[in-house]
């Protein structure tokens, strides 16, 4: 029974199976299946006298192969920009599902989101807070609390002043939920696989998924055209895909590009600015983006010089010849690459431990990516040494540290039973079963090598011949696709256990304010701590070791040596 409703007070309900969601899945279903039915096809009759002789009364042998794995291999620069653009659908995705978990834990708050992830990046002066204060007031037009139109509007206050962008003005930080991330990740996915179908058809010898008529014996003056064509568009579809992903990545610069640069300048400007805990997060997050950076730089020079061969003599493929065998590029800029990140989180970790004027845990974090850096720049420079027993006892040494300070570091899962004398998980949990804490830490063990070898990149130049040699077999096709998604997989489940025991740890504080018997200096100092933290949102993240006990065990304390607060600033440095 329909009855009529005023479309300002009660609008009819939109059906389940018009959801903007739900149309984007079946179009993203629908190309995936017309990406599996490309396929090449080598038909007996066409070529009757390279195939056996004997299977020529039987009608011929059909052999079919998925097209698209051909267009990938016959265009090289191409695949690393198809390679660059599904990693980073495939970042979008895994963070939507991320997101999706954790908003649907009752024990992790909207509020702790908000205050971890999504805090204003601005001054810590009063007037500064009382504007960030008044910024995340909700909106009286929407009531949306998060990111009403007029905030979004107004997200970015400059002051005349330049330098640090926490102390000049206030950057609002959109509320990101799920499914606004996954809505993003499904167009990305849509346009790029709609531009490898065009590529595949584009990239086929004389375009034979066009009209099969072209590949017979008589080749007439449409067909060459037609390959000629096809030839020359088909490196433009990957090109066109990075610049509209780019566009759409940076544009409105408002909203997008200005908060997402001033987000990651937090990270690359280390040690210059505190670290938060999520500047620290990014900074994870982009360690285990090495090998989506690498092709990133690669497509950023390959970009030009395949528009400039487009109205030159040579092809868009053959621009991409100076790169690969650039000199430039494998010494100095693909190292940068695989470096880089490691060098931000090693002088984040500095600037923490001069912040807080305490050695530990600040410089043991820090040595754990001076040891990543080692092992793969050793693993750059002289790939022959990858063989040799001391680099594979330090590559595994490395890892397994890593390892460690997962369990105990960063994910304080593990506590000191003094009844049992050994360590059992921790009580304080927010996800409710038990074996997802172990699935997470046999993905992450057993990942966390994958991880390593993303560091070194897939091919390096001789120094003998001067070619380019592949690092490891077949790895440029499909491991190397393989282990970043690894990589980033494994740095989503990292992110699970590593959020939850943050959420566990600013909690304490404020349950020790309402506590009765919480009347020793340590609680106090706790509450302090907490109330600072509560008024400034973001303070330098903390580094909590799940061993803590251990040293009321054991009478060796090295307080002294931890702390560092008598010294004065150079002193520290």
């Amino acid at each position: 029974e329909w009855t009529m409703r005023s479309p300002s007070t009660s609008p009819l309900p939109a059906r389940p199976g018009t959801s903007p969601l739900r149309r984007k899945l079946l179009l993203l279903l629908a190309l995936l299946v017309a990406v599996s039915l490309l396929s090449d096809r080598l038909d007996a009759d066409a070529d009757q006298s390279e195939r056996d002789p004997d299977n020529s009364e039987s009608g011929g042998v059909d052999d079919r192969h998925l097209a698209l794995l051909t267009a990938l291999s016959r265009h090289p620069p191409s695949l690393r920009v198809f390679r660059l653009v599904f990693s980073a659908w495939f970042l979008l995705l895994m963070s939507a599902l991320a997101l999706w978990i954790w908003e649907g834990n009752d024990s992790i708050r909207k509020e702790d989101l908000e205050r971890l992830l999504f805090a204003a990046v601005g001054s810590d002066d009063d007037d500064d807070d009382d504007d960030a204060d008044d910024a995340d007031e909700p909106d009286e037009m929407t009531g949306n609390d998060s990111y009403g139109p007029q905030a979004i509007e107004d997200s970015i206050m400059h002051n005349n002043n330049t330098g640090n962008p926490r102390k000049n003005h206030i950057i609002l930080v959109p509320t990101l939920s799920s499914q606004s991330v996954l809505e993003a990740a499904l167009d990305s996915a849509i346009l790029t696989f709609a531009c490898l179908i065009c590529f595949t058809v584009a990239s086929a010898e004389g375009g034979r998924y066009i009209n099969q008529s072209i590949i017979s014996n008589r080749q007439d003056t449409a067909s060459i055209y037609l390959k000629y064509f096809c030839e020359a568009t088909a490196p433009l579809f990957p090109l066109g895909l990075f610049c509209i992903s780019i566009f759409k990545t940076l544009f409105p610069w408002k909203k997008k590009g200005k908060v997402g640069m001033t987000l990651v300048m937090m990270t690359v400007g280390a040690p210059f600015y505190e670290v938060t805990f999520r500047d620290g997060f990014i900074g994870d997050i982009i360690t285990s983006a090495v090998r989506p950076l690498q092709d990133l730089l690669f497509t950023l020079f390959f970009l030009p010089l395949g528009l400039h061969a487009y109205w030159s003599s040579y092809t868009i493929d053959a621009a991409a010849i100076p790169i690969e065998r650039s000199w430039i590029v494998h010494t100095l800029l693909l190292p940068a690459c695989t470096l880089s990140p490691l060098w931000w989180r090693f002088c984040q970790n500095l600037r923490q431990c001069y912040d807080t004027k305490r050695r530990w845990p600040s410089l043991g974090n820090a040595l754990k990516y001076m040891l990543a850096a080692e092992v793969a720049t050793f693993g750059m420079f002289d790939p022959s040494i990858k063989k040799h027993p001391v680099w594979i006892c330090a590559f595994a040494g490395a890892t397994l540290y890593q390892v460690w300070w997962d369990v105990f570091m960063d994910w304080g899962l593990l506590e000191w039973d003094y009844v049992k004398g050994w360590f059992t998980l921790r009580s304080t949990r927010l996800y409710k079963r038990k074996w997802v804490y172990f699935l997470i830490f046999g993905i992450n063990f057993a990942l966390r090598f994958v991880g390593m070898i993303t560091l070194i990149p897939p091919v390096h130049l001789s120094r003998t011949t001067g070619l380019i040699v592949n690092t490891f077999t077949d790895f440029d096709l499909f491991v190397g696709s393989l282990a970043a998604c690894a990589e980033i997989f494994r740095r989503t489940v990292w992110a699970l256990l590593r959020l939850e025991w943050e959420v566990i740890k600013t909690r304490k504080g404020f349950e020790s304010q309402e506590s009765p018997g919480t009347n020793t200096m340590e609680a106090s100092a706790e509450v302090e701590m907490a109330e600072l933290d509560y008024r400034n949102d973001m303070k330098p993240m903390p580094i909590h070791s799940a061993t803590g006990g251990l040293w009321n065990k054991f009478p060796l304390k090295p307080l002294r040596w931890n702390d560092m607060s008598e010294l004065n600033d150079i002193q520290v440095l």
